[in-house]
C-alpha cells in the first residue's frame, strides 16, 4: 500500500515522519509512506491573494497527480486544507483523508465542554464544522486564538513565558478537553514545555493510525 502525506509546514512534516519511522515503519514493510511538503498551499490560502476556489484548483491538481502516481491513500496533515480534502474524497470516491478527523470524532463522542486552539480562520472553521457534525450531544465550544500566544513565546523571557502559560491555562480552565486544531500548535507548546491539568489532544497518533483502516 502506497501512502502519500501532504504537509504545508516543515516542522510538522519532520515530526510526523519521525513518529511514523519510530512507531510503524519497520513493522509492516507492505505499507510505504512518502511525505510531501507543499508550503505554498497554506501560504496561498491565508495570504488573501487567492480565492478558496483558486487554491482548491491547485490542490486538486496535486491530489490528482498523486492518484495517477499510484498512491492508494492520501493524508492531509494541514487542518486549513481539510475542507478541500473532504471535497476531493467525495468527488473522486478516493481516500483523501484529513489527519484531524479521528481525534475530532473521539472528542465529539466523549466530551461536551471543548476548547479549540487555532491560529487561522480556515483551521478554526474546519475543526468546528466537523466537530459539530460528529457531536452526539450538545457541545459547548470555546475558541482560543493562538497567534498572539505563539508570537509572544518566540521572544519571551522566562518570567514572561510563565505569565503566558498561566494566561493560557486560565482560558482552558473550564474545558474538559482541548483540541489543538493544528499540529504546529502542539509542537510549539511541546517545545516550550507547556503542561496543563486539562486533557489536550493533537491529531498525530489517531490520524496516522487511520492508515490501517485502508490496509488490505
Amino acid at each position: 500500500m502506497q501512502v502519500a502525506i501532504i504537509h504545508t509546514v516543515g516542522r510538522v512534516k519532520d515530526a510526523i515522519e519521525q513518529y511514523w519511522n519510530n512507531g510503524y515503519a519497520n513493522k509492516d514493510a507492505q505499507v510505504s509512506v512518502t511525505h510531501f511538503l507543499f508550503e505554498n498551499f497554506l501560504t496561498d490560502l491565508t495570504s488573501g491573494q487567492y480565492t478558496f476556489s483558486e487554491v482548491f484548483q491547485k490542490f486538486e491538481k496535486c491530489i490528482f497527480g498523486l492518484i495517477n502516481q499510484g498512491f492508494t491513500v492520501i493524508i492531509v496533515s494541514c487542518t486549513s486544507l481539510s475542507q478541500m480534502a473532504d471535497m476531493l474524497k467525495s468527488k473522486y470516491n478516493f481516500p483523501v483523508l484529513r489527519i484531524d478527523a479521528p481525534v475530532i470524532e473521539h472528542i465529539a463522542c466523549d466530551f461536551q465542554r471543548i476548547a479549540i486552539i487555532y491560529s487561522n480562520k480556515a483551521a478554526k472553521e474546519s475543526s468546528f464544522n466537523l466537530l459539530s457534525v460528529m457531536a452526539r450531544r450538545p457541545i459547548d465550544v470555546t475558541f482560543i486564538d493562538f497567534t498572539a500566544i505563539g508570537d509572544g513565546l518566540n521572544s519571551a523571557t522566562a518570567l514572561e513565558k510563565t505569565e503566558i502559560f498561566e494566561q493560557l491555562r486560565s482560558l482552558i480552565l473550564n474545558a474538559e478537553v482541548v483540541l489543538l486544531s493544528q499540529i504546529s500548535i502542539y509542537l510549539i507548546l511541546k517545545q516550550y514545555g507547556f503542561n496543563s491539568d486539562v486533557l489536550m489532544l493533537d491529531s498525530i497518533k489517531l490520524g496516522m493510525e487511520q492508515i490501517f483502516d485502508y490496509y488490505h
